[in-house]
């Protein structure tokens, strides 16, 4: 991934550095949950516990994030503020599983996406 522009509305915005923190942040985990993390068990037991093997992205590992956000008075919320703890998560997963089946022709149901698996895809139709 080189690059994200991620919109957020987030209600009446108080602190705008720290909202956008949270959509920077959001994304990263979400390229982590798309693309690196896998949880392996043996016998029931975690397989990997650090994070020596459990692999998470690093800053290297982070596409370009550009932010932008909606400041929307909410009617229901108090002040007119509304939660924006990770809604910079929820969107990233799914957008690219979705850019990888434009490219690749796979349906993507199955996370982490990693190569492998798009190769038993195609294995596994001839």
């Amino acid at each position: 991934m080189l690059d994200v522009f991620a919109v957020t509305e987030a209600g009446k915005i108080i602190n705008p550095m720290a909202l956008e923190g949270q959509i920077q942040g959001g994304v990263a985990m979400g390229v982590g949950y798309a693309l690196f993390e896998q949880v392996g068990f043996s016998e029931g037991i975690p397989a990997n516990t650090s994070l020596a093997t459990y692999l998470i992205p690093t800053c290297l590992d982070s596409p370009q994030i550009e932010t932008a956000t909606v400041n929307e008075y909410e009617e229901t919320g108090p002040m007119g503020l509304k939660g924006a703890a990770e809604v910079g998560t929820v969107a990233i997963a799914p957008a690219i599983t979705a850019a990888i089946s434009q490219v690749v022709a796979v349906p993507i149901n199955e996370l982490p996406v990693c190569r492998e698996k798009i190769a038993r895809f195609y294995r596994t139709r001839q």
